[in-house]
C-alpha cells in the first residue's frame, strides 16, 4: 500500500509536468495539441521513471537497463493510449482537449501505468530457495 501511495504522488508529479508543458506549448507557442501533448507526455514519462526507480520502487544506484527498456515499452504502449484517446475525445466526441487530456490521463493510468511498472518494469526478482 505504501508504494501505490508514493507511486500516486509520482503520478501526480509528473502528470502535472506532462499537463503544463502541453498547456504551454498549446496555447503560449501555438503547438497542435496533438503534438504538445506527445510532448509533455515524454517529459513526464521521463519524470516518472525517474521518481519511481528512486523513490517509489527503490531501484537506487548502478544502472538498470532491463527496467529502463522495459519501462520505455510499457510508455510507449501509454503514450499510444493517451494520444488515440486524447484524439477521440477531442476530434470525435468535441470534449475540449484540456478535459480530454485529464480525463483520459485518468483512464490510462488507472488502467495500466501502476500494474505495468509494478509488475513488469521494477519487478522484484525472486530466488529460488
Amino acid at each position: 500500500m505504501r508504494a501505490y501511495v508514493k507511486f500516486i504522488a509520482s503520478s501526480v508529479i509528473s502528470t502535472a509536468l506532462d499537463y503544463g508543458i502541453t498547456i504551454v506549448l498549446t496555447e503560449v507557442m501555438a503547438v497542435m495539441y496533438v503534438l504538445s501533448s506527445a510532448i509533455g507526455l515524454i517529459s513526464g514519462g521521463t519524470a516518472n521513471y525517474l521518481i519511481n526507480k528512486n523513490w517509489v520502487f527503490g531501484r537506487r544506484g548502478g544502472r538498470d537497463k532491463r527496467a529502463a527498456l522495459l519501462y520505455v515499452l510499457v510508455w510507449i504502449l501509454n503514450l499510444v493510449m493517451n494520444t488515440l484517446g486524447l484524439y477521440v475525445l477531442t476530434d470525435r466526441v468535441q470534449i475540449d482537449y484540456r478535459i480530454s487530456k485529464i480525463l483520459t490521463s485518468v483512464v490510462v493510468g488507472a488502467l495500466l501505468s501502476y500494474f505495468a511498472q509494478k509488475n513488469v518494469v521494477f519487478r522484484v526478482q525472486r530466488t529460488a530457495l
